[in-house]
């Protein structure tokens, strides 16, 4: 029986709960967080977390979805804070394309990016 491509996917990748983390640590390298049940590290995109999904020094907001870069140490997969989430899918937020919203969701996509440039 052949071997699906899938199984090595699904292997890699996890959901982990931020409800379900200690406080934000800090290292040489980045940010990190561990899961109060499991021990596992899960570490931000780049250096910090998204200060949207952070309260009072904890990560918050939900499921995460994460990739496992080595034994016990997971980095969250990179999402785009201003994209709707997808029902049935928890923590997932597709990319958002200027090219596929209505005129209002134009301006609010170019008005978002102009507050990100000007910070």
């Amino acid at each position: 029986m052949a071997k699906s491509p899938l199984k090595d996917v699904r292997e890699e990748e996890h959901m982990h709960v931020g409800e379900a983390t200690d406080k934000i640590q800090k290292d040489k390298t980045s940010e990190y967080v561990v899961n109060m049940f499991d021990n596992d590290t899960l570490r931000p995109v780049g250096k910090k977390f998204n200060r949207n999904k952070t309260l009072d020094g904890y990560l918050i907001g939900g499921n995460y979805p994460t990739v496992k870069t080595s034994d016990k140490n997971y980095q969250l997969k990179p999402v785009d804070p201003d994209a709707p989430g997808t029902p049935g899918k928890p923590g997932y937020e597709p990319p958002v394309v200027r090219e596929e919203l209505d005129d209002k969701g134009k301006e609010i996509y170019d008005n978002l990016r102009k507050e990100k440039e000007q910070k």
